[in-house]
């Protein structure tokens, strides 16, 4: 196991698990931010919503939160 950026990874077992892993971004998006989606987007499935950008539904975006296995919001 190895530390990539400030997340541990796991090769052996991210070619056995892909995650669906949800950012909402409730301002602009920053440096950290985008760090860890393009870490996670290697060997992950990775949404990500701004919600600054566009209208979104609530019923969307309670939707896409229990569609994914982890929701980290910004």
């Amino acid at each position: 196991m190895k530390l990539t950026g400030s997340l541990f990874y796991d090769e052996e077992r991210a070619t056995e698990h892909t995650m669906k892993i949800l950012h909402l971004i409730n301002d602009s998006i920053t440096q950290l931010p985008k760090q860890i989606i393009d870490i996670q987007s290697g060997n992950n499935e990775v949404t990500v919503i701004e919600l600054s950008k566009k209208e979104v539904s609530y019923e969307s975006i309670i939707d896409d939160i229990f569609s994914h296995d982890r929701v980290v919001s910004w």
